[in-house]
């Protein structure tokens, strides 16, 4: 199954993404505590752990307080994500597999007849 975020980028285990967005049903069906904690993920990031057999992205928040740890789980659909380039180095590899999509190939003969 293929998974991609709201651009159509793919999403797969180890991806980061941008939260956009809480699913309304979970809005309602939650305590109002819960979705409060849910609200401060959307416009974080976080590594995808998990790709469910449904097709959601699973990402997790972890916070530390004193009386020790606790977190939240949420499955995200394509609307409700997307890909965040990970460093420096991939957004070059994908700048060049930009520019190079967009320069004629080396092999191939001018469409215009060659100087004498």
């Amino acid at each position: 199954m293929i998974v991609v975020d709201r651009k159509g980028q793919p999403v797969e285990v180890g991806t980061r993404v941008r939260v956009l967005e809480i699913a309304a049903f979970l809005k309602r069906a939650l305590p109002p505590e819960e979705v409060q904690e849910l609200a401060t993920m959307v416009g974080e990031v976080f590594e995808v752990y998990e790709i469910d057999e449904c097709g959601a992205a699973w990402v997790e928040k972890v916070w530390n307080d004193p009386d020790g740890s606790r977190s939240h789980s949420l499955a995200l659909d394509a609307h409700e994500m997307e890909v965040v380039l990970r460093h420096s180095r991939e957004k070059t590899r994908v700048a060049r597999e930009k520019v190079t999509h967009l320069m004629p190939d080396p092999t191939t003969p001018p469409p215009w007849p060659e100087a004498a």
